[in-house]
């Protein structure tokens, strides 16, 4: 797949396997086609690096949406049929590092170095349902539990915490790293959250399993 005029950043490939899209350090995301290796199309909306990009989840496995997040403070949603942008979500006052959407599709949840997750409307309106606040680094990853009632945030300031997705509030703040946690994922049993931590801190540092509850 060769068209950018930068770095590959992200990669995600559709619920169906047929499309792939890419995020680059140039601004730009592209849409291409699987079984062909041609190019569907360019996203162009963001004024900096593209940084994670997520198709909508799908029942039937085809998704007509698109997610990206930049290091321009935003999240933007795309028809990935006519290549429209559908929304910009707005209100980090710093990069976004990650975001993803939410199991059934209706959210994006996303990541700051502001120190703030947020959770938005994956619709036209783009609304910010809940600011979730208390991590004072970076907030370098989110992610949902399978059923979508909670959510798990790493972050550099060397914890990790679990959140309700309903209320926005903050259930447990699991500590005892040594250095930043870069990522933080729910196991398929929803009852352990794996952490990991940055690269700069795995000299020192394990991935640790914690029990949730």
């Amino acid at each position: 797949f060769e068209g950018h005029s930068h770095h590959i950043t992200c990669g995600a490939f559709s619920p169906d396997g047929s499309q792939v899209a890419l995020g680059s350090g140039d601004h730009l995301a592209s849409l291409w086609d699987v079984g062909s290796g041609e190019l569907i199309s360019f996203l162009d909306g963001h004024r900096f690096a593209i940084l994670a990009v997520e198709f909508r989840p799908s029942i039937d496995g085809a998704s007509g949406q698109l997610m990206t997040a930049s290091r321009d403070e935003t999240c933007r949603l795309w028809d990935t049929q006519s290549s429209e942008c559908l929304a910009v979500l707005s209100g980090h006052q710093r990069d976004v590092l990650h975001a993803c959407y939410s199991p059934c599709g209706g959210f994006v949840l996303s990541a700051s170095k502001d120190n703030d997750a947020r959770i938005f409307k994956a619709g036209s309106s783009g609304d910010c349902l809940h600011v979730l606040q208390g991590h004072t680094g970076w907030v370098t990853h989110a992610s949902y539990m399978s059923d979508g009632l909670r959510i798990v945030t790493s972050s550099r300031d060397k914890t990790a915490r679990i959140w309700d997705t309903l209320e926005g509030t903050c259930l447990a703040s699991l500590k005892g790293h040594w250095g930043p946690v870069r990522f933080a994922w729910f196991l398929p049993s929803a009852d352990e959250i794996i952490e990991a931590p940055s690269r700069e801190a795995l000299g020192d540092d394990e991935r640790r399993r914690e029990t949730v509850g």
